[in-house]
């Protein structure tokens, strides 16, 4: 009985097993949860930093991304909803995989929160995708999303549209929890009257946030 039951298995999973394999695998950055930064308390505002998204595929797969979409989300429901063109994709990936070649290699551990690159994050060595369609071992990445809001999301989703090998569309989402965060510390400027300030990093730059 175990035999047969053993074969059924077998064969449902030869058949169907390939359906419940997704071709892509979405990562966030940071991972976890992320922080919600109460900016003006008094009139509700807080800011938001997905840091980065990268879409890889398995060794031996190909996936073609067709929409990133970025949902903020309130017990459930979508409040806010973000879509991010390809071509912006595409080419952030190439821009930080081109400072990484020219041995600026920190800019890429810093946009993805590690010491030693993608083989941290994977496991395996990873190349950037030139293009919407990620071959093997290769990865999109998407970076420094910011959100300026008056309402307090408690989720944050990713969906990603796509073609697999097999010319079939896969939807994949991931979502992450978002809490609210107001530090304990208190900053003052230790300079008096008035400065020019030429040169500071942007809120969504990567001195923003580093390892």
């Amino acid at each position: 009985m175990k035999t047969l039951m053993s074969k059924v298995l077998i064969f449902f999973i030869l058949i169907f097993g390939s359906q419940f394999i997704q071709a892509a695998k979405i990562t966030l950055v940071p991972e976890g949860k992320l922080h919600l930064n109460v900016t003006n308390p008094d009139k509700g505002y807080s800011d938001l930093v997905l840091h980065s998204v990268l879409i890889s595929t398995a060794q031996e797969e190909l996936f073609t991304v067709s929409e990133v979409r970025i949902d903020l989300m309130s017990k459930e429901r979508v409040v806010l909803s973000k879509s991010l063109p390809m071509e912006r994709i595409v080419g952030e990936t190439q821009g930080v995989a081109q400072m990484a070649a020219q041995g600026l290699g920190a800019f890429l551990n810093a946009q993805i929160l590690t010491r030693n690159g993608f083989r941290e994050l994977f496991g395996r060595e990873l190349q950037a995708a030139s293009s919407s369609e990620i071959k093997p071992n290769e990865v999109l990445m998407l970076t420094r999303q910011h959100f300026s809001l008056d309402f307090v999301p408690d989720q944050l989703r990713v969906t990603i549209h796509g073609i697999n090998a097999l010319d079939e569309e896969e939807v994949l989402h991931v979502s992450t929890a978002v809490e609210s965060y107001n530090s304990p510390v208190s900053y003052t400027t230790p300079l008096r009257g008035a400065w020019l300030m030429t040169s500071l990093p942007s809120i969504q730059s990567h001195h923003r946030l580093n390892p």
